[in-house]
């Protein structure tokens, strides 16, 4: 652990450290122990336990409406496993041709909101589809995209296509154009009195840890008291909006027919070790998502984008999603915002670097770049490692911040605008273990 450092800062929050004795492994009273004695910490955890993957009963995920299940009751939780298939009609009783706009966010957006709720009391994951996208990403830069594919019969580089096993969608009985979009379609048309087939699958991989090898986070499940359960709400599937899957300015005499949409939840946990010790560390300190939406820009130029960030957690990462226009179209965050940076306890300015810099930095880095309207600082990528690094010394003690901001240029984008927040969180003490 770095010392002296006054962005990361050492200060025990209120409410005192969590003290650790893993086989001889001591936390001496700071609220996080260094780098190696985490690390040590884990490698007696995963030795004394086994990992678990847990198909669930499949659910039905109805358009505008909402579902819900379980968790089981075992286990130290370490993540879910989404996997969703869909299909659904698109049924054009106009006289006319018409065109349906694909998402670019597209099938993640079928999901508003999905939220981890512990025990009825405290939320561990709260985000849409598209940020739980993004944190998967951030995850596992490298895996998922693809520079360069054959779409609809014609060979394209594209910035945001993901692998097509991961995510993607086919278009029958209409006519699709291709573009840069997760699917690799912009849009597709369906001629008068004509009904097309949309069918897509997507996969999601929710982590409730900080990594797979460090496990902070780790959800206690292993009580019959203890409850936790999912939450899923679920997107219409057409409007003349943004917040769709499929927009079109002409809506009278368009119908969607016959929705199907089934999920596939695993859920994936560790084995309770016999000594509490060996897991009680992990699972007083919980890893956190949270998403702010529709955070308003009204105007343009310095500062014209700026966040208040809430306090009493570890920031390891942000991620901003900046939208602009009648339509809310994602932004190309290199040629619509400059000068991004936060200003945290008065004074300090975190990573303020121009995004030429960083462009060139992420592509360094990680072989490729953050997709359309993503903005991020990232705490936990140091001395060039990938994805998430243990190495704690950018992580940011919120308990000591003094008014921290986000702040960022607005250029050439159209008001009113907004912006939605993804904060990455590690939160002591935040559930209650029995």
């Amino acid at each position: 652990m770095q010392r002296g450092n006054v962005v990361r800062e050492n200060t025990v929050p209120q409410g005192g450290a969590t003290q650790v004795n893993v086989q001889g492994v001591a936390g001496g009273g700071m609220l996080l122990p260094d780098t190696i004695q985490i690390q040590e910490m884990a490698d007696v955890f995963f030795e004394n336990s086994e990992q678990n993957y847990l198909q669930l009963d499949s659910i039905s995920l109805i358009p505008g409406r909402q579902t819900q299940f379980k968790l089981q009751n075992v286990g130290l939780g370490e993540g879910l496993e989404l996997f969703i298939t869909g299909s659904f009609g698109v049924q054009n009783t106009t006289a006319g041709v018409v065109t349906f706009n694909v998402s670019p966010e597209f099938p993640y957006n079928i999901i508003s909101n999905l939220q981890l709720m512990f025990n009825g009391k405290v939320a561990l994951i709260n985000a849409s589809g598209y940020e739980l996208l993004r944190m998967m990403l951030k995850r596992n830069f490298g895996k998922l995209f693809v520079t360069t594919f054959d779409s609809l019969g014609t060979s394209a580089a594209q910035s945001m296509r993901i692998d097509r096993r991961v995510a993607n969608m086919t278009v029958t009985g209409g006519t699709p154009t291709a573009g840069d979009t997760l699917t690799g379609v912009t849009s597709f048309t369906v001629a008068a009195a004509a009904t097309a087939t949309v069918a897509f699958e997507m996969y999601l991989d929710i982590s409730f840890v900080l990594r797979k090898d460090l496990p902070f986070g780790l959800v206690p499940m292993q009580h019959n008291a203890i409850y936790a359960n999912v939450t899923i709400n679920t997107n219409s599937l057409l409007s003349a909006t943004f917040d769709t899957p499929l927009q079109t300015p002409v809506m009278t005499g368009l119908n969607i027919l016959n929705p199907v949409i089934t999920g596939l939840p695993t859920y994936n946990f560790w084995g309770l070790p016999a000594q509490a010790q060996l897991y009680n560390f992990f699972v007083n300190n919980s890893y956190v998502i949270t998403g702010y939406p529709r955070n308003p820009i009204n105007n343009v130029g310095s500062r014209a984008l700026a966040f208040n960030f809430p306090l009493n957690f570890w920031l390891i990462s942000s991620m901003f999603t900046i939208r602009h226009g009648v339509n809310q179209a994602l932004a190309n965050i290199r040629s619509n915002v400059d000068n991004p940076h936060l200003v945290y306890n008065g004074t300090i300015h975190v990573d303020r670097t121009d995004i030429r810099t960083r462009t060139a930095r992420e592509i360094t880095n990680t072989g490729r770049v953050y997709p359309y309207g993503t903005l991020m600082f990232d705490g936990a990528q140091t001395n060039n490692l990938d994805g998430n690094s243990m190495n704690m010394s950018r992580w940011l003690n919120m308990y000591q911040a003094n008014n921290p901001m986000y702040y960022a240029d607005m250029i050439g984008i159209t008001v009113p605008a907004s912006f939605d927040v993804l904060l990455e969180q590690l939160i002591p003490n935040y559930v209650t273990v029995l």
